[in-house]
């Protein structure tokens, strides 16, 4: 899976990563997925101010996760996430200006193996 490999590329080229550093990481997945599903809930149930807050704070994470990337040093690896991040802004812009769960649905399948990938290949879980 290309997924994968990108993450074991960019985990192995990080010479002086801590484990915090990874954990974090992590966490910022399990965030971001979290928020995409009460996006999709808050859809289903017509709430627009969950709605926004969900959405909100779901593009915070995913614009801190692109401008972690350091494409200078590790460019093949950080090129792809940042083409991902990048689909998975633009796929919660379109699910919230056309209410539209199944495009939130692409973004929590996405998101949910995106942290399982990054539990299993590089936190070791």
């Amino acid at each position: 899976m290309i997924a994968s490999s990108a993450y074991r590329a960019y985990k192995n080229t990080l010479a002086n990563t801590t484990d915090d550093r990874l954990n974090i990481i992590a966490i910022m997945y399990d965030g971001a997925l979290s928020f995409a599903v009460k996006a999709k809930e808050a859809i289903e149930n017509k709430n627009i101010l969950e709605k926004v807050y969900a959405i909100e704070r779901l593009n915070a994470i995913l614009l801190a996760l692109r401008n972690v990337l350091d494409v200078k040093n590790y460019e093949e690896a950080s090129k792809f996430l940042e083409s991902i991040y990048d689909f998975l802004l633009l796929q919660t812009l379109k699910a919230n200006l056309n209410n539209n769960t199944e495009e939130m649905d692409v973004v929590v399948r996405y998101l949910k193996q995106m942290s399982e990938i990054w539990n299993k290949e590089v936190l070791k879980k």
